[in-house]
């Protein structure tokens, strides 16, 4: 089960999703070590694998520790059986040498393997964006790549991590979430924090590809509500 999670008179804003049911190979899922959303992108060129991250509110994965790393491996890496190098939001496209993350977020962990990054070693004018090494490749598990990306051979899978934003609303609750064509969702809630029991607000709505807002009124006496948004198997 995939969960959002958001607390009485706060939102989600997420930008629109354009048309990219198509591009989603899987996902949302969620990484319950950080609560963010993952998808797995359709194999395409790195530029073009960001720029569907954006429209999906996110960006190419930032990965911030070896566990993350590993999940992201795990879930990702042998998806459908199939093995596949996964584009991650690493670049050093603004500065050689300078490796940044798309999202910006500060680079805490790098797992390069032996010998890179290496910027193509003379063999291609430059190698400016990262990878993750598949399973089967011969180099340690979950290692990474610098590559050109725009060779016809580099179009891999992209994985997507998107972080919801929070803002606040006075008088009602607005839940907004990126939704993926034909994936089901339901929005629940529950009184407090000491409860496990949730109770499903509304009817079960199928995604579009396009972000989808459902407002919640506030009544003055009511409990606080905790509200999250599940995907339905």
């Amino acid at each position: 089960m995939k969960t959002l999670r958001l607390t009485l008179l706060a939102m989600f804003t997420c930008t629109t999703v354009q048309h990219l049911g198509a591009q989603v190979l899987t996902g949302p899922i969620t990484n319950s070590a950080n609560g963010h959303w993952y998808y797995l992108l359709e194999a395409d060129y790195w530029t073009n694998a960001e720029a569907q991250a954006v429209q999906l509110g996110g960006h190419l994965v930032t990965i911030n520790d070896a566990a993350e790393n590993a999940w992201v491996l795990n879930t990702f890496g042998n998806y459908g059986d199939v093995p596949r190098e996964l584009h991650i939001g690493f670049t050093d496209q603004g500065h050689e040498g300078q490796w940044v993350w798309t999202s910006g977020e500060p680079v805490t962990y790098q797992n390069w393997a032996p010998g890179e990054p290496n910027n193509g070693m003379g063999i291609y004018p430059y190698e400016n964006y990262a990878i993750m090494y598949a399973p089967t490749d011969p180099w340690p598990q979950g290692s990474w790549n610098d590559m050109m990306g725009s060779l016809a051979e580099q179009r891999y899978w992209g994985v997507v991590e998107v972080s919801p934003r929070l803002s606040v609303r006075v008088s009602q609750v607005e839940l907004c979430w990126p939704t993926v064509t034909n994936v089901v969702y339901q929005i629940q809630y529950r009184t407090g924090l000491s409860t496990n029991t949730w109770v499903n607000l509304g009817t079960q709505m199928v995604g579009t590809g396009s972000t989808i807002c459902v407002t919640n009124a506030v009544t003055a006496g009511l409990s606080p509500r905790l509200y999250r948004v599940v995907t339905v198997p």
